[in-house]
């Protein structure tokens, strides 16, 4: 993806660890506002969003600032989950579609082609990234040991090469690699049912890291892992 120019990137955009890869060849600027936004679908969960948008190249594109984001009520029982560098909320993934939603209400739906065709929307966010790391140790397996009952073979010591009587264990933990942009694309498109009601349809069709993780170069040739 060829780079943007940092200074052409509002300040919400300017800021994020991998600025210069978010953008392709466009000229449109971006909009940059706050809202306050009820999710769809009847749910009571009214979040307050800032959020930038523009139009390129035939896709809306959307980058919403997590950290000016807030939910304000009735968003109780949502899923939130962090495990490693992997983060789930709910309420906001709900949130960016329902601006597609809305986005597409105020283009009005005849511009909406119909399945498999589509428009396009791009997400712009960032995520953690991870790695796990550890050290290995040659081991004298003439050590008394006691492991706990229900423990299935094989014993967390290995032979390396197998025959040669050299012994190792190796012990590892998680550290965290920094933050990275990420990219998600969806596709809407309208769709008539069997009872002649016309509806839409939201698919991810794409998910992908923009650049490496800003603390990748600490840990070598090792990849860290990505949350997007």
């Amino acid at each position: 993806m060829p780079l943007a120019a940092q200074d052409s990137l509002p300040r919400e955009l300017a800021t994020l660890p991998c600025a210069g890869l978010i953008s392709n060849p466009c000229t449109t600027p971006w909009r940059c506002e706050t809202q306050q936004i009820l999710l769809q679908d009847g749910i009571d969960c009214l979040v307050e969003v800032h959020y930038c948008r523009r139009e390129c190249q035939g896709q809306v594109e959307f980058y919403i600032d997590w950290q000016q984001t807030h939910l304000i009520g009735g968003c109780e029982g949502w899923d939130t989950w962090t495990f490693f560098h992997r983060q789930n909320q709910s309420a906001l993934e709900w949130l960016v579609l329902t601006l597609i939603h809305l986005d597409t209400l105020n283009g009005g739906w005849y511009n909406t082609p119909p399945c498999p065709d589509g428009n396009f929307f791009v997400n712009l966010y960032t995520a953690a990234c991870g790695i796990w790391v550890g050290c290995e140790y040659k081991i004298d397996r003439s050590y008394e040991k006691q492991c706990d009952q229900g423990l299935d073979p094989p014993d967390l010591e290995y032979e390396r090469p197998p025959g040669s009587g050299n012994w190792y264990i190796r012990s590892s933990r998680w550290q965290s690699c920094g933050q990275t942009c990420c990219l998600r694309r969806y596709k809407l498109c309208t769709k008539q049912y069997v009872d002649r009601v016309s509806g839409y349809e939201i698919h991810l069709i794409e998910k992908v890291r923009l650049g490496q993780c800003t603390e990748q170069q600490k840990y070598g040739n090792k990849p860290c892992e990505d949350g997007c």
